[in-house]
């Protein structure tokens, strides 16, 4: 009984450890991030892109539009799917709003999943 007491003491303590390492790798993750956008930030002037885009012709600032909104749906529909195949007593309303909130988020933002991922 000694030995399962201290393995079980070692497996809390393993677990407790494991928690701050993922706190920490999580949060230079998000520093990173947080970083490289404020480099990519400081490299964009909002004068001269408001000029750009209203060299843009309408219709091609709709299908911009259209395309976005797509990719959207498209990965909305994928966490559709996978709450159907996956069943999980949740409403189908809330999986597509929170999928599309979440998705649009991360299209916007532009982190390739990580923002979608902790949304999610």
């Amino acid at each position: 009984m000694k030995t399962f007491k201290k393995d079980t003491l070692n497996l809390k303590e393993n677990i407790y450890w494991l928690t701050w390492v993922k706190w920490l790798f999580s949060l230079t993750i998000f520093f990173v991030v947080l970083f490289n956008n404020n480099i990519s930030l400081e490299e964009i002037h909002l004068g001269k892109s408001i000029n750009f885009i209203r060299t843009i012709p309408n219709s091609d600032l709709f299908l911009y539009f259209l395309f976005g909104l797509l990719s959207i749906l498209v990965i909305s529909l994928y966490d559709f799917l996978w709450f159907h195949f996956n069943p999980i007593e949740i409403k189908t309303s809330l999986i597509l709003k929170t999928s599309f909130i979440a998705n649009s988020i991360n299209n916007f933002i532009s982190l390739g999943g990580i923002s979608g991922s902790i949304v999610n």
